[in-house]
């Protein structure tokens, strides 16, 4: 059997295409020193959970440990630093510490980091343990 040509103009229609910015709160940390990476993480979640503003949304933690001329003490951090993979396999791990990590899974439920091809500290294993601990409280408490 032999299909008909989908009807319309495909290409200029973008079927497939949506704005990510209405269904998803993406907000990107990009910072060099984990501490103040860790920080902003948790005050966007923190804003996230008390406003109650944006609840039809996805919040997704969209997190990069980056070179950044944000501060001085990124500015030191990146002129001693090595490359971005190597600046990445230890802050993602660090993110994973982090006291808020399950707080602020509550309110950014996407954990999303750059540069994930260390398996530095057990990164990978660690965070999907994690996170599947955290979706089984939530299944417990539903």
């Amino acid at each position: 059997m032999i299909l008909p040509p989908p009807e319309g103009d495909l290409i200029n229609e973008k079927p497939y295409f949506y704005d990510m910015d209405s269904v998803a709160l993406n907000e990107w940390h990009d910072r060099s020193n984990v501490k103040t990476l860790t920080k902003c993480i948790d005050d966007n979640c923190e804003s996230i959970l008390s406003s109650g503003a944006n609840k039809d949304k996805l919040s997704v933690n969209q997190t990069q440990a980056a070179l950044s001329f944000k501060s001085a003490k990124d500015f030191f951090a990146d002129v001693g630093g090595t490359s971005l993979l190597k600046i990445a396999s230890k802050h993602n791990l660090e993110l994973l510490d982090s006291e808020n990590f399950y707080r602020n899974l509550r309110a950014a439920p996407v954990f999303q980091v750059d540069f994930v091809t260390s398996n530095y500290g057990d990164f990978n294993k660690r965070a999907n343990e994690m996170i599947r601990k955290y979706n089984v409280e939530l299944m417990k408490n539903d």
